[in-house]
């Protein structure tokens, strides 16, 4: 934890504590498991198993579909820890900057676990970056829109999803529009900034005032 000269080593001392952190949840779930598995309702935080009405069901991403049926699949999500559900995506171990970025989203954000799991299945299924900030500008999104509950956090994705898939149908229309301009003899409009680069450009200070609303939010 120390250095020579006495100095303490922060980054030894945040991979322990985030350690003991990852150890701790996994302990406390495999004993929620345990106590519903016997029928008995002990300890703090215990909940039974819980099912998942089929409109809410979410397709299975094509790499687990030889593990899991679809209702398996999304009673895994409903019940399982973060961090379990992220180490079905990855084939190796789940990156260390992608496990604390989730870590600070279930200790600061105070999202449902179910919730932090479906916003895993939708980063991974609409094959979006896994960028801490990113990450966090969805979470405090949901956090503001008091995205609390597995069938809310699905209904949040499908809509993404659908603008998602509009803007996309839309864009070819777009350029078609933009080539027969140009072949009549249009002159082209440039764009002004690229619009990945504006999209990704949230800085710290945009993060932590959206967090704060969103919290705000969730008081009332």
């Amino acid at each position: 934890m120390f250095a020579e000269d006495g100095e303490l080593l922060y980054d030894v001392l945040q991979s322990r504590a985030n350690l003991l952190y990852r150890q701790r949840l996994r302990r406390e779930e495999a004993r929620e498991l345990a106590l519903g598995r016997a029928g008995t309702g002990q300890g703090r935080g215990v909940r039974e198993a819980r099912t998942v009405d089929r409109m809410s069901f979410l397709e299975v991403p094509e790499a687990l579909r030889g593990e899991f049926s679809e209702e398996a699949y999304n009673h895994f999500l409903c019940n399982h820890s973060h961090i379990e559900v992220l180490e079905r995506f990855f084939p190796g171990a789940v990156p260390n900057a992608v496990l604390d970025t989730f870590e600070r989203i279930d200790l600061h954000y105070r999202l449902n676990g179910e919730v932090i799991n479906v916003l895993i299945h939708y980063l991974k299924t609409a094959q979006l970056p896994w960028n801490g900030k990113y990450i966090e500008t969805i979470a405090a999104d949901m956090l503001g829109q008091q995205i609390d509950t597995y069938e809310k956090a699905v209904e949040y994705v499908r809509r993404q999803m659908e603008a998602k898939k509009k803007k996309s149908s839309a864009k070819p229309a777009a350029e078609s529009s933009r080539s027969r301009r140009i072949a009549a003899g249009g002159k082209p409009q440039l764009p002004l900034f690229p619009e990945e680069a504006a999209s990704s450009a949230v800085s710290d200070q945009d993060v932590e005032r959206i967090i704060r609303k969103a919290q705000r939010l969730k008081k009332s």
